[in-house]
C-alpha cells in the first residue's frame, strides 16, 4: 500500500501598524513585520493508506482499518495597543510618543512562537489504551438484559425495597406519637432513613426500571434480528484524561513583559472491534459465558471497586465468546493541547540609551491549539485503575453512595 498527504493552511506573519509624533509635531506613520518566525492563522494535514479498489472491496464485505493520521492547528494574536514616551535626558533632548496596533511586540519579547507547555508526560497513556481497548472487548457480544445477573440479585434487590418501607413505618409511628417541644428525628435515626431510602432508589427501584427496559428491548432485538444469516456489529470502549499547568513569569531585555501561560492537555481514547455473529447473540444474559461476569456481580460490594478499577469490564473481556468472528479492530487517538497566554508590558526598559516611559498598555493575548488525531490497528488489554471516578454528576452520586453504605455498615455494627 501507498501513503497519501493532503495540507491546507493560511499562515501568514502578523505586523503592526504605527503612528508616531515627535516633539514638533511631526507625524509618521508605517507598518512593521514581526522580527520572529511566528505565523498566525489555520493548518490542516492528513495522511493515510491508499486501499486499490477501495468501493468495489469494501461493497463485496472487507473490512479495512489502516493507518490514518491528521493534525490540525491555529493559531492568533488578539489586537493590543501600546503608548509610551522617550523620557528627557537632557533639556535638548526631542520627546517622542508612539503608538503601536496590532502589535506583535508581545512576540518579539518572548523571542519564540508560543508552545504548548510540557503537560503531556503527566497523563498515563497506556493506562487509557488499556481502559479503552478492555471495555471494547467486553462489549462484544454484551447481552441486552443481563438476565444472569438479574436473577443472582434478586433477592438482594427484594431486600433493598423491604428497608424503606419498614423506614417510612418508623417515620409514621414516630409522627403519630410526636409531641410539641420533643425532638422529632435523632441523629442516628435520620441518617438511617435517608441511606435506606437512597440506597434503594439506585438499586432497586432505578435498577429495576433499566432492567424492565433491558427486558423490551432484548424481547425487540430477537424478533428483528435476522435467521439465516449473520449480523455484524460493533463493541467500543472509550477513556479520557486531562491535565492543566500554568505559569507566571517575565521576559528579560527591552520592553518586559509580565505574562501568564496556560496549557490544557486532553487524551482521548476509542477502541472499536467489528465483529460477526455466527448465531443467535445472548441476548438475554443466561449463556455459559454470562457465568464469569456474573459471579463478580453478586459479591458483595463489587460495584463499588468496579468505580475504581475495571475488573468487571476485565473479566468480561477475558471471557471467551462462543461463536463470534472478529473482522477487525482499531484504536483511535486524539491528543488536544490548547495554550493561552496573557502578557501586558510592565516595564519599558532602554531604547537608545533613554528610558521609555510606558503610558499607555492593553495588553495581548496569544492562542495556540493543536489536534492530533492517530488511527491504528489493533488494541490493548488490561486491568487498570480508572481516571477520576468521582467526576461530575455521576461521581457525585457515587459520594452519596458511599455515605449511604457507611451509614448502613455503622448502625449494622451497633
Amino acid at each position: 500500500m501507498r501513503y497519501r498527504s493532503r495540507n491546507n493552511q493560511s499562515y501568514r506573519p502578523p505586523s503592526s501598524n504605527y503612528t508616531q509624533t515627535s516633539a514638533y509635531g511631526v507625524v509618521t506613520t508605517g507598518t512593521e513585520q514581526c522580527t520572529v518566525p511566528y505565523w498566525v492563522g489555520t493548518m490542516e494535514g492528513m495522511a493515510d493508506e491508499v486501499v486499490k479498489n477501495y468501493e468495489a472491496r469494501r461493497a463485496a464485505g472487507e473490512v479495512f482499518m489502516n493507518h490514518m493520521s491528521k493534525t490540525y492547528e491555529e493559531r492568533s494574536v488578539s489586537t493590543a495597543t501600546l503608548i509610551y514616551r522617550l523620557a528627557k535626558i537632557t533639556p535638548e533632548t526631542t520627546d517622542t510618543r508612539k503608538t503601536v496596533y496590532n502589535s506583535p511586540f508581545a512576540i518579539n519579547s518572548h523571542g519564540a512562537m508560543l508552545d504548548h507547555l510540557r503537560v503531556f508526560d503527566s497523563i498515563d497513556v497506556q493506562r487509557l489504551l488499556d481502559l479503552a481497548g478492555t471495555a471494547a472487548y467486553a462489549n462484544v457480544d454484551d447481552p441486552i438484559f443481563e438476565g444472569a445477573t438479574f436473577v443472582g440479585e434478586l433477592s438482594e434487590t427484594i431486600h433493598f425495597l423491604k428497608s424503606p418501607l419498614k423506614s417510612w413505618n418508623t417515620l409514621l409511628k414516630r409522627a403519630r406519637k410526636h409531641k410539641r417541644g420533643e425532638r422529632f428525628w435523632a441523629g442516628k435515626t435520620l441518617a438511617q432513613f435517608i441511606s435506606d431510602n437512597w440506597l434503594t432508589y439506585r438499586y432497586a427501584i432505578q435498577t429495576s426500571q433499566m432492567d424492565v427496559q433491558d427486558a423490551l428491548l432484548a424481547v425487540w432485538d430477537v424478533q428483528r434480528a435476522p435467521k439465516k444469516q449473520p449480523e455484524r456489529r460493533t463493541a467500543r470502549g472509550y477513556s479520557q484524561d486531562t491535565f492543566t499547568r500554568s505559569v507566571t513569569g517575565k521576559t528579560s531585555g527591552g520592553l518586559t513583559h509580565t505574562y501568564t501561560t496556560q496549557t490544557e492537555c486532553t487524551y482521548d481514547v476509542r477502541s472499536m472491534i467489528l465483529y460477526q455473529f455466527d448465531r443467535h447473540p445472548h441476548t438475554f444474559g443466561f449463556g455459559l459465558q454470562e457465568i464469569p461476569s456474573t459471579a463478580w456481580e453478586i459479591i458483595p460490594f463489587s460495584f463499588v471497586v468496579d468505580w475504581f478499577a475495571n475488573v468487571g469490564a476485565f473479566i468480561k473481556a477475558i471471557t471467551p465468546k462462543v461463536g463470534i468472528t472478529k473482522l477487525g479492530d482499531c484504536t483511535t487517538t486524539t491528543l488536544t493541547m490548547q495554550t493561552n497566554r496573557s502578557s501586558y508590558w510592565s516595564e519599558g526598559g532602554l531604547l537608545g540609551g533613554r528610558p521609555r516611559i510606558i503610558e499607555g498598555n492593553g495588553g495581548t493575548d496569544e492562542f495556540y491549539k493543536s489536534v492530533q488525531r492517530t488511527r491504528s490497528p489493533g488494541i490493548s488489554l488490561g486491568m487498570r485503575l480508572k481516571v477520576s471516578p468521582f467526576h461530575g454528576l455521576t461521581g457525585q452520586k457515587r459520594i452519596a453512595d458511599l455515605l449511604s453504605i457507611s451509614s448502613r455498615l455503622l448502625n449494622a455494627l451497633d
